[in-house]
């Protein structure tokens, strides 16, 4: 049994939702004030329901957060997310990368351009990408 097999695509989804949420929150101990959420807001990003930004990230706090993000793995693991079979969860992994890439994070990108010029994974992420695409 594979690895995506023992994991449901519901726990997939939801974790993506999670992190892409995060990326929104006050860092803790952070002086400056980016996009907070509010109880309604964080609701909606679980429920991947639209919402309404009344304020957006200071660009220097989502590029910090956006980047540890990055360090930590998720834009890896969504590009892997990417060729799994649900497409709800390839949907929510394209979302994460979308929200990691705001503003053009250069070290997202550089992540991205490492992964997908690594011959053998990048060639599951392109057939992926195709069989979404002739669906």
């Amino acid at each position: 049994s594979t690895r995506e097999n023992r994991t449901s695509p519901k726990i997939l989804i939801d974790i993506m939702r999670i992190m892409r949420a995060a990326i929104y929150l006050d860092e803790p101990g952070s002086k400056q004030q980016s996009g907070s959420l509010s109880e309604d807001q964080w609701l909606a990003f679980l429920e991947d329901r639209v919402v309404e930004k009344t304020t957006e990230p200071q660009e220097e706090m989502l590029q910090w957060v956006q980047t540890k993000f990055d360090i930590l793995g998720c834009t890896v693991a969504a590009l892997r997310l990417m060729s799994h079979s649900d497409q709800s969860v390839q949907n929510s992994a394209v979302r994460l990368l979308i929200t990691l890439l705001q503003g053009g994070n250069r070290q997202v990108q550089k992540t991205i351009h490492k992964y997908l010029s690594s011959g053998q994974r990048a060639a599951g992420f392109f057939e992926a990408t195709m069989e979404a695409l002739n669906s």
